[in-house]
């Protein structure tokens, strides 16, 4: 199902897809064809319990900042569903879920929908990956990626911009069940590569961070393991750029870190930090090493590279297994840091 290049076409409702199998694209010269809401509905293009569907060389704009997304999915039993060089701005992100979820060379800029809304948001998904992807500006939804509860993902190659305030450019939750966060569905969050991005979180304010690798709140039992960061670019207005409370062998390696301050103090620029109340067991074997961390001038006086540590009201128990070394850090205008001040 092809639109013809150059040419603006409303659409009154969402497209319903109840059928697996094709690609709806572009044909002919010119600039990609541009897709229109022309009333606030959940999505253009709904893919309802189906899958094998490629979505490509489109340009999604909202008008009258309606908070519907390009792609998205409802019920079980949708897989492979390739996001191909789309332009989505003035409008949510794409949500899809499933098995083999692939964005791939699109841009988003410009999202809008207010709390809820993901830049590349799926959950209990398997087989997910983005590459070579630009997310920019996600201030008026909430992270650029967070992926819920999925496993064997990956991240690479993408530029990622500003998230909203107290948001992630990267978010990695663990699977609880959908019926009660608090109690862990036996399925662990593991295997995810992250690696080659341009991170920058931008001037956000609060405890905003690059990368997060965790439960998504100290009573949800979300349980992840075997992450691997590394080789990204990460910087911004914020001090703490990784923090990961993963249970199992997080690998943090061979990055270049610059941090700076928002106005809000936080932690270390990698954080390894114990924070569950809902049975999650405390990270453990996370490894840190061959990474470059500094800190710009201007920056808050008070500097951590590495801290270890677990929250005051967690549990007892802190993390367990960490191993930093050989990382270059170089803080020259730091004064102190949590102990000394």
């Amino acid at each position: 199902l092809l639109f013809e290049r150059g040419g603006t076409y409303t659409m009154p409702s969402a497209d319903y897809i109840r059928k697996s199998g094709g690609i709806i694209g572009a044909f002919g010269t010119g600039a990609d064809p541009i897709i229109q809401f022309t009333s606030n509905n959940p999505a253009f293009f709904m893919l309802s319990g189906v899958g094998d569907w490629t979505f490509m060389d489109m340009d999604f704009v909202g008008v009258s900042g309606f908070r519907h997304m390009p792609v998205t999915t409802q019920f079980a039993d949708r897989s492979n569903v390739l996001m191909l060089r789309l332009d989505v701005s003035n409008t949510a992100g794409c949500e899809p879920t499933g098995s083999g979820i692939f964005m791939v060379d699109c841009n988003l800029s410009g999202l809008v929908g207010g709390g809820g809304f993901v830049g590349f948001y799926t959950q209990h998904s398997d087989h997910v990956v983005a590459i070579g992807n630009r997310i920019y500006d996600c201030s008026g939804i909430e992270h650029n990626i967070r992926f819920q509860g999925s496993t064997k993902c990956v991240i690479s190659n993408n530029t990622l911009y500003k998230p909203a305030n107290t948001k992630h450019l990267i978010t990695i939750r663990g699977r609880s069940t959908l019926a009660d966060p608090a109690v862990w569905s036996g399925v662990w969050c593991e295997h995810i590569v992250i690696s080659d991005n341009d991170m920058d979180v931008g001037a956000t304010t609060g405890p905003s961070w690059a990368a997060h690798f965790g439960a998504q709140n100290q009573n949800s039992d979300e349980r992840t393991r075997d992450v691997i960061f590394e080789r990204n670019y990460v910087r911004g207005n914020t001090t703490t750029m990784v923090c990961t409370e993963a249970s199992e062998r997080v690998t943090i390696r061979n990055n270049l870190l610059v941090s700076g301050f928002n106005g809000t103090y936080q932690a270390g620029v990698i954080d390894v930090r114990f924070r569950s109340n809902a049975g999650v067991p405390p990270p453990s074997s996370t490894y840190i090493y061959n990474n470059s961390i500094y800190q710009v001038s201007g920056a808050h006086a008070y500097f951590e590279a590495i801290i270890v540590s677990r929250d005051p009201g967690a549990p007892s128990t802190p993390p367990t297994g960490t191993v930093a070394k050989n990382n270059l850090v170089y803080a020259p205008t730091a004064t102190g840091n949590d102990y000394t001040g």
